[in-house]
């Protein structure tokens, strides 16, 4: 799989931890109040984020240039989870062990 960026793909950049909480205050936001992003996005896998880093994403916009969002970068985004287990019992797959360490893990 090419590291290449696809063009209709947003650039993605991990914001150092100084400069996140420099951005958060001018913001007036605590690091929770950020949406989330998964770790395993393929958007941000070439980065090789941490839980817990903050990612800026950079959008060109037709009426502003450029727009900037920023996310969080967590170990599971929940729906995602569920979407998991559903899939995995609905296959009947037999592996409990898996789907309870799923959901001890990730309280789902």
């Amino acid at each position: 799989m090419s590291e290449e960026r696809h063009y209709l793909v947003p650039e993605h950049v991990i914001i150092r931890k100084e400069k996140a909480d420099e951005i958060l205050t001018e913001l007036g936001l605590k690091k929770s109040a950020l949406p989330k992003i998964s770790r395993l996005d393929p958007a941000i896998k070439p980065l090789k984020t941490e839980v817990g880093d903050i990612v800026k994403i950079i959008r060109d916009s037709f009426t502003a240039g450029q727009s900037i969002y920023y996310r969080r970068v967590v170990r599971w985004v929940g729906r995602l989870l569920i979407l998991i287990l559903k899939v995995q019992m609905s296959h009947r797959w037999k592996s409990t062990r898996t789907i309870n360490l799923l959901k001890q893990n990730y309280k789902v």
